[in-house]
Order: structure tokens, then sequence, then C-alpha cells
């Protein structure tokens, strides 16, 4: 068990997101609402942990209450488990009032329950897990090559370095590859997309690391740069067969670089999906 988040009750979450910008000096990394609970929250990193801020979305949620009661402040602590289930018969046993007779789906992609805050000296103690997402890997046929198609939550992401090798330029893909991601008009494409399909990408904290790389003399590793970000374009898989997987915006305008029929092929490919 480890301390996972302290979660905030805000009245405003714009503003109070604004304030904590300014006291941690940088941006929340993602907004959500999680509507079955009626309250919308944002996070913030700070170090191993987070801190969540929420805004009641309804006026009878237990948010809402809060404020009208207490005001702002602290709501919870909640610390991560592996096993939710395990730690609720566990603590249970233990003479804990458990709030929850099955875990929830929170926000954060997290299940998660609560210990009454008369069982932990006045705190409201919440418990989560990390539920995982999975991801499923087809193939499919581009000008008769095979490539990997990795389908996840944000859509259908393909195998950068398969799409390239059709052109018969794998001897020269690692210039291949640096000549397009060094590419100012490139990246200029990667952020704007990231800008209009992912409201959690954090611009600031792109430019903090480009300028730290910059500042060390070091050529910039754009594509983990962004994902540092928070950035959804790129998928990088371990392991033997691993793989940047691109959103399938990217890999259009990668092949569009590369050549008009292998960009008129994948444009058919994706039709099919």
């Amino acid at each position: 068990m480890k301390l996972e988040h302290i979660g905030i009750a805000v009245k405003d979450l714009e503003a109070s997101n604004a304030l904590f910008k300014q006291l941690f000096g940088k941006r929340h990394y993602k907004t959500e609402e999680v509507e079955s609970e009626g309250v919308k929250t944002s996070f913030f990193k700070t170090g191993s942990s987070k801190i969540e801020l929420l805004e009641a979305s309804d006026e009878n949620s237990a948010i809402a209450k809060f404020i009208e009661k207490r005001g702002e402040g602290i709501h919870h602590i909640a610390f991560e488990v592996k096993d939710i289930h395990a730690e609720m018969k566990r603590l249970e046993g233990e003479g804990f009032r458990i709030l929850n007779k099955e875990p929830k789906r929170g926000a954060d992609n997290k299940l998660v329950c609560f210990l009454h805050p008369k069982s932990a000296n006045g705190v409201l103690v919440e418990l989560c897990q990390s539920v995982s997402v999975k991801r499923e890997k087809v193939k499919i046929l581009l000008q008769g090559q095979e490539v990997r198609v990795l389908k996840t939550i944000h859509g259908n992401y393909f195998c950068l370095p398969e799409i390239a090798k059709i052109k018969d330029i794998s001897e020269n893909i690692s210039s291949f590859y640096r000549q397009y991601f060094r590419n100012p008009k490139n990246l200029d494409f990667f952020v704007s997309w990231e800008n209009l399909n992912n409201p959690h990408f954090d611009n600031d904290e792109y430019n903090r690391l480009k300028k730290t790389y910059l500042s060390d003399m070091k050529v910039p590793n754009y594509r983990q740069i962004l994902q540092k970000a928070g950035g959804i374009g790129f998928i990088s898989t371990a392991g033997r067969y691993g793989c940047t997987f691109t959103h399938p915006d990217i890999a259009v305008h990668f092949t569009s670089n590369l050549d008009t029929e292998l960009y008129l092929s994948l444009m058919q490919e994706l039709r099919k999906l």
C-alpha cells in the first residue's frame, strides 16, 4: 500500500487549476468527469504521488455536500493497492468500516472504495487499484507486406518501422527517422495534433523538456518528449518485437511524406478497419 494521491474539494476547478499551476510551476496533466459520482476532476503530478482537485458537477453529489458543510479543503487521502478486493476483506476483518460493498469505477482509470472517516481518525481514506487497459495486436496487408496494428482505447495504431520498410529504405531507416522527426514542420504538426485531439497534453511540460534537452546540448528525442508531456500520438512497446506505433493521423502524415502510392494504400486499409 502506498500513497497515490490527496483529494482536494474545490468550488471552481478552472480557478483552482490556475492556482495550483502557480504553486507547482506546471499545469495539470489531465481532467476527467466521473458522471456517476457527479464530479469533475483534474490531476497534478507531485513527485511519486498526485494531487486530485474535485469540483461538484451535481448539487446532490458527495463533493457538493462536503463543500456546503465544510468548505473547500482536503477531502480524502488515497492509497494504491494491488488487490482492492483482498484489501477490503482484510481491513473489514480488522474492524474498519467499508463504505462500499464492491469497488466502483473512479477517475484516472481506477477501481476505488472508501473507509468511513470514523474508522480512521476522522480521515476519509480511499483505496484504489489501477485497471489495466487491454491492447490487442492485429495485422494488415499493406502493398503485400504485413504491418502490425495495435488496437487501443485511442484507436488503431500502426507500426511505423514496418511501414517504412515497405519502400525498401530499411538500410537508411535511422537516417529517415531523424529527418522526419526533426523537421520543424513535422514537429509543429505533432504538437498541433496533440492540442487538437488530446485535452491532457501539457504544452508547458513539452516546452520545458525540449528546452532542457537543448540546454544540455543533447539532440531532443521528440517522440519521448511528447510522451512525457502526456502525448498520445505515439506508443512505444518494448521487447524483441518492440515497435513505435503511431495514431492513424500520424501514420497517414508519415506515408504522405514517404510515398504517394503507400499513402493511398494506407487510406484504403483505414477504411476497412
